[in-house]
């Protein structure tokens, strides 16, 4: 429990954020994604292009 806390310390507070929605709750793959574009500071208009890229690499990591 001690490593956890202060693995966290020093995230910066969106990081936190984010890490506890992915814990804490349940989201579809697109409020997932939207939520890594809003860490990332990726603009909205680039929705398409993101989700297609996670995508990509979540079929990328279950090849591998």
């Amino acid at each position: 429990m001690i490593y956890r806390y202060s693995q966290d310390s020093g995230a910066p507070q969106s990081v936190k954020d984010f890490r506890w929605k992915i814990k804490n709750s349940e989201m579809t793959f697109d409020e997932l994604v939207l939520e890594v574009m809003k860490l990332k500071e990726i603009p909205i208009e680039e929705f398409d292009m993101s989700k297609a890229e996670l995508l990509e690499f979540v079929e990328q990591r279950r090849l591998s």
